[in-house]
């Protein structure tokens, strides 16, 4: 998320939303953090799963609520971050 801070409760709920839907499903079906060891195939609702989603579309989605959740986010500008003085035009001598 950042460096901004999320300290509301619709931040967080927007967050937990994003996690619990989206993310969870981009994260676990289309980019596999671990390598495995083992394989045990117990039921085969993931493949189900993944070739119900579109990961264009699903990353859309995911788009989409970062920019809403980012709107939610409280900032402060710190004095590195602040905007620099305007120069005034240098004068040229022939």
């Amino acid at each position: 998320m950042g460096w901004e801070r999320y300290d509301t409760a619709p931040a967080v709920e927007a967050m937990n939303d994003l996690y619990r839907h989206e993310l969870r499903l981009g994260m676990n079906v289309f980019q596999p953090s671990v390598k495995l060891v083992l394989k045990v195939r117990v039921r085969a609702r993931l493949r189900v799963e993944q070739e119900s989603l579109d990961p264009f579309e699903l990353n859309r989605r995911i788009e989409d609520k970062l920019g809403a959740l980012y709107e939610l986010a409280h900032r402060r500008l710190s004095p590195s971050r602040a905007p620099l003085p305007r120069r005034l035009p240098t004068r040229r001598v022939h």
